[in-house]
């Protein structure tokens, strides 16, 4: 599985969501964006086997260190999914992660009357009913 396009350039700089996401600014960020991009554009769905983080190191031309950084942040976000001793798999993609963290800034922040929040309720039942 290579994880460049047919004439050898990287795939992320200009990803389906790149509009949507700062510029990576480390290599296990810019690692993480490949391996994100990698999953949209193979049509990857939830279960599906990646390559191996050695074959990731090649394909990416970077460091072992880099995709292990890149794997455990999208393992924390449910992207990805590591079956010890079987490989990575795309992971559950669930909004899990995303909620704690609302509800830890929350606690954090309890005078902000939980507007932040509001607000991502209202665009979710937006897009729900659209």
């Amino acid at each position: 599985m290579n994880l460049t396009s047919a004439v050898d350039e990287p795939i992320i700089p200009h990803g389906p969501y790149s509009t949507l996401m700062a510029s990576p600014t480390t290599q296990a960020e810019a690692t993480m964006a490949e391996i994100k991009n990698y999953i949209l554009r193979s049509g990857l769905q939830m279960g599906d086997a990646l390559p191996t983080e050695s074959q990731l190191c090649t394909d990416l031309g970077v460091s072992r260190s880099s995709v292990r950084e890149a794997v455990r942040t999208l393992v924390a976000l449910d992207i990805v999914e590591v079956r010890h001793g079987h490989g990575m798999f795309v992971g559950q993609v669930s909004m899990r992660p995303m909620v704690e963290s609302l509800i830890f800034k929350g606690l954090l922040n309890p005078g902000d009357d939980h507007r932040g929040l509001r607000d991502i309720v209202e665009v979710r039942i937006t897009l729900d009913n659209a």
